[in-house]
């Protein structure tokens, strides 16, 4: 659209033409009308789409007419520019917001998730030490019935040992040279008659 009001620089500058014998050259003062025409006929038609533009804005009341600096442009032009620069401020504002409130979803889901884990490995070792010291009581006990059972079952086979006689000292087993004379003997009985 502002390219449309300034395209034409060459028919800002005052015009020139050429002399010739009557005045002016025809040919050249009605190509410069026809160029001034075209020109008209572009910005009216510029000035018809702000116009169309603005009232879509719905044209805030608290949007300056004409803001300063802004050289040849008109006042309604200038007021679709500044509409647009509030919006897009406006705009702007909003991304912010919501991206500050994203991240501070996503930092609480983050802390959440952090809180349930470290929560989640509390229990898993406290049930583990609870498993461990459970463990360790079976073992504890299974030792004392194993002594209780030692015991007892050396309470059963000294008794056996006293009901069998194997608990009272044997007699000595005689010796080998011992052991041969009496064989020698016995031999020289049974082979006398």
């Amino acid at each position: 659209m502002a390219e449309s009001l300034f395209s034409d620089e060459d028919d800002e500058r005052e015009p020139r033409f050429g002399r010739q014998l009557r005045g002016y050259g025809r040919q050249e003062v009605d190509e410069f009308v026809r160029k001034q025409r075209t020109r008209a006929a572009r910005q009216a038609e510029a000035l018809r789409q702000a116009e169309e533009r603005l009232a879509a804005l719905n044209a805030d009341p608290s949007v300056p007419l004409e803001v300063v600096g802004s050289g040849g442009i008109g006042a309604r032009v200038e007021r679709i520019i500044a509409q647009a620069e509030a919006e897009a401020k406006e705009i702007r504002a909003q991304a912010a917001k919501e991206a500050a409130e994203s991240r501070a979803e996503v930092e609480e889901q983050a802390d959440q998730a952090r809180r349930h884990r470290e929560a989640a490995a509390k229990v898993s070792a406290e049930e583990a030490r609870k498993m461990i010291a459970d463990a360790e009581a079976e073992v504890e006990r299974l030792r004392e019935v194993r002594k209780s059972l030692l015991g007892r079952l050396t309470e059963i086979g000294d008794a056996v040992d006293d009901i069998t006689g194997r608990g009272k000292p044997a007699a000595p087993k005689p010796r080998a040279p011992l052991a041969k004379a009496m064989m020698t003997g016995t031999e020289k009985a049974t082979s006398s008659p």
